[in-house]
């Protein structure tokens, strides 16, 4: 579990992911933009309850499909039910998802209405989406991007 101090913004991101070139990546691009404070990483479920509980984190990426769905899912839902101020982007593969025609029923509907940022992206492209991320999380958070 990585720790970087970055921007001046109010934004601390948990990026929850097994894979460290991806999460390195997305540390990189979000740790360039204006709005964040601050990035952590965890290659874990129980690590990334350990960053929220300490209130490290008031924004997670997180790669579910790494972490397996009915793990994913469920930390997902016990943690907004415990702490609804957290807001949770799902960085995924949708091509991925797309294979799997029984991902988004059940429970798991409820994460149509998520946000999320696609693993694909790179340098200017993956700069611009993160952005738009984190500026949607701000008007969830109530904060202001100015």
């Amino acid at each position: 579990m990585g720790d970087a101090s970055t921007g001046t913004g109010g934004l601390r991101i948990l990026i929850c992911d097994s894979d460290r070139g991806v999460s390195d990546a997305l540390g990189r691009a979000l740790a360039a933009d204006r709005l964040v404070a601050s990035t952590r990483e965890a290659d874990s479920i129980a690590a990334a309850k350990e960053v929220l509980n300490a209130k490290g984190a008031n924004i997670v990426f997180l790669d579910f499909l790494a972490f397996g769905w009915y793990e994913s899912t469920d930390f997902i839902f016990a943690f907004r039910r415990k702490d609804p101020s957290v807001v949770f982007v799902l960085h995924v593969d949708d091509e991925a998802i797309g294979q799997n025609a029984s991902f988004f029923y059940g429970e798991r509907r409820r994460l149509l209405v998520y946000y999320r940022l696609a693993r694909h992206l790179e340098g200017a492209e993956l700069a611009a989406e993160v952005h738009s991320v984190l500026v949607h999380c701000m008007m969830d958070l109530g904060m202001s991007a100015s």
